[in-house]
């Protein structure tokens, strides 16, 4: 409830004024949206309301008003128009792990209004078998009226009577996964869910041929999103090169090409500090995405802030997060 009435004070036309105002203030050299799947109406359901989903018809929605006020380029125009210093604001779009939707949704989309995308591809997600455990984790929780659990010597209980505690639930329990590496999210899903096996989502995924035809569209870009989608941080610094030259190795194989441009799993400043941004210039990447907000400068292209979208973002709301009031915003509430 509270969500929904800080959502309608934020596009509200006293808010949107103040946007036009003070905005500018941090607005930045430009912007860079974050999209994860873009899936018909009647299929968003699939998502199970964790919010990786945008309708097509939002999406769409999204591109118009969007395009109608600013330029959409490449990451590679992007950069040289940083480099270059180009006071023109210009917009990147991306989309993250490399869910099929991508192509057989969010492409004809795309081509038809002429925007280019990036998507940073998370490699194992091509294999035959495929686990998410965000996915089989709000599973389990909308499919419970109560769930108990013991990790690490700790109980945790958690009543899942209402979509408010089903919410709640999650997200704590995200955190959990959010602080271990594979081996221990592996053992904790095994304990909440019970099941020795774990679910398959490669139907979910983009398989070797989609990313082909992709990577063969003049307006997609394959970018690394490392190999199992790890947090970072909880890796040694031989374990985040091992997994992020994985993944640039499949994708180089695959493509016969160089992958110049990396995304951090989750992003934040939990998963993200100068030790892995160190290592991603070490690889010789051009560019490097976090989902931090703050202005976009050429000076942080290894951190590189970027916007979430999500299907309940509206057009009004995009708007005034790319006047540069979102990132004074967040600039003030950190």
């Amino acid at each position: 409830m509270l969500k929904t009435i800080l959502k309608k004070i934020y596009i509200s036309k006293p808010i949107s004024f103040l946007a036009n105002v003070f905005g500018p203030l941090c607005k930045g050299k430009g912007a860079i949206l974050m999209y994860h799947r873009i899936l018909p109406e009647k299929f968003i359901k699939q998502d199970m309301k964790i919010g990786l989903a945008v309708s097509c018809e939002n999406f769409e929605k999204h591109l118009i008003t969007l395009k109608s006020k600013y330029k959409f380029v490449s990451m590679d125009m992007f950069l040289e128009n940083l480099e270059n210093k180009k006071d023109e604001f210009t917009i990147v779009l991306t989309f993250d792990d490399g869910y099929k939707d991508n192509f057989i949704h969010a492409l004809p989309i795309l081509k038809k209004h002429k925007i280019p995308a990036l998507i940073y591809v998370t490699t194992n997600f091509l294999e035959k078998k495929v686990s998410m455990w965000w996915y089989e984790l709000k599973e389990k929780i909308l499919n419970s009226s109560k769930l108990n659990f013991e990790y690490r010597q700790k109980k945790y209980v958690f009543n899942l009577e209402s979509d408010e505690d089903k919410l709640s639930a999650f997200n704590k329990i995200r955190n959990l996964f959010l602080k271990v590496n594979l081996t221990e999210q592996n053992q904790l899903l095994k304990i909440i869910t019970g099941n020795e096996e774990k679910k398959n989502y490669a139907n979910l995924c983009l398989n070797l041929e989609e990313i082909r035809s992709l990577d063969q569209d003049p307006l997609i870009t394959i970018g690394s999103h490392t190999h199992t989608h790890p947090n970072l941080k909880n890796l040694s610094s031989n374990e985040v090169e091992l997994e992020i030259k994985k993944s640039l190795s499949i994708l180089e194989n695959l493509l016969q090409h160089k992958i110049k441009h990396f995304s951090y799993p989750y992003g934040d400043k939990n998963a993200v500090s100068s030790r892995e941004i160190e290592i991603v210039k070490k690889l010789s990447f051009n560019s490097a995405v976090t989902t931090q907000i703050y202005p976009v400068s050429s000076k942080n292209i290894f951190s590189l802030p970027r916007i979430f979208v999500g299907n309940d973002t509206c057009d009004r709301t995009l708007i005034n997060h790319l006047s540069g009031f979102y990132n004074l915003f967040k600039f003030f509430v950190k």
